[in-house]
């Protein structure tokens, strides 16, 4: 074996080891700001390597496994989890900087980081603190319309595990305030979260079902579906489970139901919309109390703090000891059983399917944009703020557009339409550009194109494909802009017929088809 082989295993078993909150703790166990891991950005290929082995898994076993996917809502999955990160690029860390701020000016110790007793510490503080938070998501209103976003999904499979709110950034952080506050320093606290976050990607599959006597102390794919069967409030852990049991917020598993979601399904692909959606309810609820009461300003911003969920004030402190000494504890299955009452999925109705043109169409467009956004994210730092943004709109309107032709809404046509002109256009001006730069055109060096120039430079970058920028020629982006364009026409008059026939009633499209038979 060469080193260039060893080198490429030893980095893909790291990368699955993190997935299980396996690391070297020399990584992120220092003071050193400028080192920070980003655990996270490095597993996205190994987010994208156990979706897909997930969905092998479930086609090989089609009809014996409960794993089910669904290609509208995958693509939804992924799009909030893409949209999640253009929220994180548009903080720019702001939502860390209190914790950077609380450990520089207001720690009590300097704790020691190589002993282990501070390993374990901060590991049980990071882990305690996201229980904390998740627990609070599902009870108050305000936190609850991030942390909806999660439990959208109706599929419970690996590709849901990346649904995640924009808004829940600005207040997740403040949980962890007192591990800055003990003195445990930013780097150290970001190594133990990212880790926390990876674990929990595994736990959302079917494809496992119980793990004996591991359920006793670590949340496991079990437990976390109970979590996400309506209504869900329970199981908060993050990777003990053992906070649950203390504090009488967990329910095990006695059968499997295969329903999953929120308690009114979210019903709708546009992953802007799914990030408020919540936001809007709580505003329709207002609206009715406004019209059988009038116009209350108190209890417009009140609604958002009240409670949607009350959990009693429990300590069982040996609910450890009685669980692992119970007969089921080292059970390996659960029973499925169906639910009296089953509600179709949101995607499998005939209204909202979208034809077999459009849904090649979206998956392909929805690739593209899963690239460019990939390297958005790997590159963003480097480009000015206000150009980061900016560079935002475009695939942001890709992922909008996706979402809305995979619900067959009529708007789509039209979105979708202006949306191909804009990138075509700026596909050609980029290729005319280049032509120039090819020829030994000179460029102002003023803002005039400073924005193509931008979006040039992030969109055709080498990473991930390691290509030169010179390889992507002008011909290159011409191609595309042409495939877009050739792409859509079709789709688009197969589309506005198919939502024409939609609109007929049914009395004329009966009377149509005899007149055409006659």
């Amino acid at each position: 074996m060469t080193g260039s082989d060893t080198t490429m295993t030893s980095a893909l078993l790291q990368g699955v080891g993190r997935m299980f909150y396996i690391a070297e703790p020399s990584e992120f166990m220092h003071d050193r700001l400028d080192s920070s891991p980003k655990y996270i950005s490095n597993a996205i290929p190994f987010f994208v390597m156990f979706v897909l082995l997930e969905v092998i898994f479930s086609l090989l076993r089609k009809g014996k496994t409960q794993v089910q996917y669904n290609t509208q809502e995958t693509i939804m999955s992924i799009s909030l989890g893409l949209v999640q990160q253009t929220g994180d690029i548009l903080l720019r860390g702001v939502s860390l900087y209190p914790y950077v701020y609380v450990y520089e000016n207001f720690r009590i110790f300097d704790i020691p980081l190589s002993s282990t007793w501070a390993y374990i510490a901060l590991f049980l503080g990071v882990d305690f603190g996201y229980y904390l938070m998740h627990r609070c998501a599902h009870v108050y209103h305000f936190m609850w319309i991030g942390h909806s976003v999660h439990h959208s999904g109706e599929y419970y499979n690996l590709a849901t595990a990346l649904r995640q709110g924009t808004t829940q950034a600005l207040y997740s952080r403040f949980f962890y305030l007192p591990l800055a506050l003990l003195g445990f320093p930013f780097t150290a606290y970001m190594g133990h979260n990212q880790l926390n976050t990876l674990y929990q990607f595994w736990i959302h599959t079917e494809a496992i079902d119980k793990l004996s006597f591991l359920e006793v102390f670590f949340n496991t794919p079990s437990h976390h579906r109970m979590h996400h069967r309506p209504p869900g409030n329970c199981n908060y852990a993050g990777v003990l489970i053992i906070w649950d049991r203390l504090f009488g917020t967990f329910v095990e598993e006695k059968d499997r139901r295969g329903v999953y979601g929120l308690a009114k399904p979210l019903a709708t692909f546009n992953p802007l919309l799914a990030n408020y959606q919540h936001a809007l309810r709580m505003m329709g609820i207002n609206n009715r109390e406004e019209k059988a009461t009038g116009f209350q300003m108190n209890y417009f911003f009140s609604i958002f703090f009240t409670h949607r969920h009350n959990h009693r004030s429990i300590f069982k402190p040996l609910s450890v000891l009685h669980a692992l000494c119970a007969p089921d504890a080292w059970s390996l299955s659960v029973p499925f059983s169906n639910p009296l009452k089953t509600r179709e999925k949101y995607g499998t109705a005939s209204s909202n399917t979208p034809i077999r043109a459009v849904q090649i169409y979206t998956t392909l467009n929805f690739l593209v944009t899963m690239v460019f956004f990939l390297q958005l994210l790997l590159k963003h730092h480097e480009v000015a703020y206000y150009h980061a943004v900016i560079l935002m709109v475009i695939p942001l309107w890709s992922l909008v557009s996706i979402g809305l032709l995979n619900e067959c809404n009529p708007y789509s046509l039209k979105i979708e339409t202006r949306r191909v002109l804009v990138v075509t256009c700026w596909l050609a001006l980029y290729a005319l550009l280049k032509t120039l730069a090819a020829a030994g055109y000179d460029f102002p060096s003023g803002n005039a194109i400073v924005g193509v120039k931008v979006c040039s430079y992030v969109m055709f970058l080498e990473a991930p494909f390691y290509l030169a920028d010179d390889l992507l020629t002008a011909p290159l982006a011409l191609m595309y802009a042409g495939m877009i364009f050739a792409l859509w026409m079709p789709t688009r008059q197969r589309l506005r017929a198919h939502f024409r026939i939609v609109r007929e009633p049914s009395s004329q499209r009966v009377l149509a088809s005899k007149v055409k038979v006659a």
